[in-house]
């Protein structure tokens, strides 16, 4: 990576692009896992409600792992 940059503040200013960017993807890849827990939890819920035995367990062991 050595002679990418020509001087230090363009350096610098790439890496708080990256930093950026890279907090910016994590966030939404946290609120999406959350969501799909959210979903996931609310599909068991209608499975109990419904009796519905496999798609129960087949939905809390999604959640659990």
């Amino acid at each position: 990576m050595r002679g990418i940059f020509k001087t230090p503040k363009q350096k610098l200013r790439t890496n708080e692009d990256y930093n950026a960017r890279n907090k910016e993807v994590r966030r939404c890849f946290r609120n999406e896992k959350r969501r799909r827990a959210e979903k996931l939890a609310e599909e068991a819920k209608k499975a109990a409600n419904l009796g519905k035995m496999k798609k129960l367990y087949n939905t809390t062991r999604l959640l659990a792992n």
